[in-house]
């Protein structure tokens, strides 16, 4: 079982993704944006962290750099739809800050599955 920090601001989503996780027999915190990353005594026991980049409050690039300045070795898969700039921009980004994989939106909830069995081999 992999222990899996979930950050999406859309709530219809967030819901959806974490039961998908939790079907597939992971433990999943689930929380609206990126301050989830600042808690370093919940990354300590998390594998994975799946974050949506464009959140309110705390963003995922910056969920992104405080959580790999926290646990170096944490799997980061990436997600985004667009927002104020090309989801794509997004993205390339996030991969130069060290995310293991990344997903455009929208995605089949096999993708998320199998973004996560390539992070964790």
């Amino acid at each position: 079982m992999v222990q899996i920090l979930l950050m999406e601001d859309m709530e219809p989503l967030r819901r959806i993704l974490a039961c998908v996780l939790r079907e597939a027999g992971h433990g999943v915190i689930d929380r609206g944006d990126g301050s989830a990353a600042y808690d370093k005594s919940m990354l300590e026991g998390i594998d994975v962290v799946v974050t949506d980049i464009d959140m309110p409050k705390v963003n995922g690039i910056e969920a992104i750099l405080v959580a790999k300045q926290i646990k170096p070795s944490l799997k980061i898969i990436a997600m985004s739809g667009g927002g104020m700039n090309d989801r794509d921009d997004y993205l390339t980004a996030s991969e130069s800050l060290g995310v293991s994989k990344v997903l455009s939106k929208p995605f089949e909830p096999d993708a998320l599955l199998a973004a996560l069995d390539a992070v964790t081999g």
